[in-house]
């Protein structure tokens, strides 16, 4: 059916993708610090783990993409929307734009904090 999935462009794409490697990366890093923690107490190397934050931080920074993706347009926004005949009226009113609201500023936030994560790893240095 036609009018049901839009056409996303690559930003909208790049996003998507860079949401899942954050999750993957951080995962892993966290899951390495915590296993190494288990392991040897207290013999844990601090930069094994620092480029899986620093690799965080950069995926995460792009996820921010999104704001700058067809999704924003108010041409291919509507495009996707079904033709009710009662309401198209109201629809054509409504204005379509993307700013940072409280989600990209948890993005902005959490980037620097994967960010003084891997410095902190890469400082830290070994004990």
């Amino acid at each position: 059916m036609e009018g049901i999935c839009p056409d996303f462009d690559s930003n909208f794409n790049t996003s998507v993708a860079m949401i899942t490697l954050v999750n993957i990366f951080g995962g892993i890093g966290v899951l390495t610090l915590l296993w190494q923690l288990w392991r040897k107490a207290g013999m844990v190397k601090y930069t094994d783990f620092a480029i899986f934050f620093f690799a965080c931080c950069l995926f995460q920074g792009l996820t921010l993409l999104m704001l700058r993706s067809n999704t924003c347009n108010e041409l291919n926004f509507f495009a996707y929307i079904p033709v009710v005949e009662n309401i198209t009226s109201q629809v054509e009113t409504i204005d379509v734009f993307c700013k940072l609201e409280k989600g990209s500023l948890m993005t902005i936030i959490a980037t620097v904090f994967w960010f003084i994560s891997g410095l902190l790893g890469l400082f830290q240095g070994d004990p």
